[in-house]
C-alpha cells in the first residue's frame, strides 16, 4: 500500500512537471497581441463628457452613492426577486483618453455580505438627441470578492469577467444611475444610484 502511495505521488508530481510541455509555443509570444495603443487611446469622440462625470464624482472618499443589491431570476435575469442589500459607498471613477469612464467600487460591504466585493468596468458614453443626458454602458466588466475572517476556509468566491453595465447620467442635476449585472453565478444586479 505504501508503495502504491509513493508511485501515485511521483506519477503525480511528474505529470506538473511536463504540464508546459502541453502549451502552445505561442502562449507567451506578446507579438501576437493586439496593439493597445489601437484602442486605448484611440478617440471615440466623448473625452469631455467622461472627463464631465469623473469630475462631478471626484472625490473618492466624500461622494456616496447608493448600492442597493438585488437578486434576479435565474431564468431570465430580468424579473427582481428580493433587494439583498442596501448601503451607501464610495464609487471610483477615472476617465481614459480613449473617451471611455473607468468605473467601479472597492472592497464594497455590508451586515447582509460576508464578502468584500471589487468591481470595473470600462463605460462608453453616447450623448442624447437634446445633450442633458450621457448614456453609459460596458461589457466585459470585472468582478471580484474576498473573504472575511468569518468566511469558512474552503468557500468558493464567486467573481466574473463578464459583468454588464447600462445607465445614464443627467448633467444639469448630476444623477447618476447605473444597472450593474455581475453576471455571477447568483443572478445579482448592482442599482446604483447618486446626486451631486
Amino acid at each position: 500500500m505504501r508503495n502504491a502511495l509513493i508511485i501515485l505521488l511521483f506519477s503525480f508530481a511528474m505529470a506538473s512537471c511536463m504540464k508546459d510541455d502541453y502549451d502552445s509555443p505561442h502562449l507567451s509570444d506578446p507579438s501576437l497581441l493586439p496593439n493597445r495603443a489601437d484602442y486605448l487611446t484611440d478617440n471615440y469622440g466623448t473625452r469631455e463628457l467622461a472627463r464631465e462625470i469623473y469630475e462631478a464624482y471626484l472625490d473618492y472618499q466624500d461622494d456616496s452613492v447608493s448600492i442597493k443589491m438585488m437578486m434576479y431570476d435565474n431564468k431570465t435575469r430580468t424579473q427582481p426577486l428580493l433587494t439583498f442589500t442596501e448601503s451607501k459607498w464610495p464609487i471610483r471613477t477615472q476617465w481614459l483618453a480613449n473617451g471611455s469612464l473607468d468605473f467601479g467600487f472597492r472592497k464594497f460591504q455590508t451586515e447582509m455580505m460576508p464578502l468584500k466585493m471589487t468591481t470595473n468596468i470600462n463605460m462608453l458614453l453616447q450623448l442624447n438627441s437634446t445633450k442633458d443626458t450621457i448614456f453609459l454602458r460596458g461589457r466585459d466588466g470585472r468582478v471580484r470578492t474576498e473573504a472575511t475572517s468569518e468566511q469558512p476556509i474552503g468557500t468558493p468566491l464567486p467573481q466574473s469577467d463578464d459583468a454588464e453595465l447600462e445607465g445614464y447620467y443627467v448633467r444639469k442635476s448630476k444623477k447618476l444611475y447605473v444597472l450593474f449585472d455581475l453576471m455571477l453565478p447568483i443572478a445579482m444586479k448592482a442599482h446604483i444610484t447618486g446626486t451631486k
